[in-house]
């Protein structure tokens, strides 16, 4: 039986939203605090990583990625 260990991918999601909490939140939108360094990178990183997993995680359904994606494309800092 094949191992699926996709650990790091898991970690980098993680990350990947985590930046956008940020980004949107005390960040107040500079994009030196995501990862990819914009918006359209970000994303882009965050669905190749996503549509890569076997196991898709229990806390990010593919609603709630489109969702946290739109968040990051429609701030509008304060």
């Amino acid at each position: 039986m094949e191992c699926n260990n996709q650990e790091f991918e898991y970690m980098m999601l993680s990350r990947l939203i985590r930046d956008i909490g940020y980004y949107c939140g005390a960040g107040n939108g500079h994009t030196k605090h995501l990862w990819a360094g914009n918006v359209d990178e970000q994303i882009k990183e965050i669905f190749k990583i996503y549509n890569l997993l076997i196991v898709k995680p229990q806390w990010l359904t593919f609603r709630s990625l489109k969702k946290q994606c739109k968040k990051l494309v429609m701030y509008q800092p304060k």
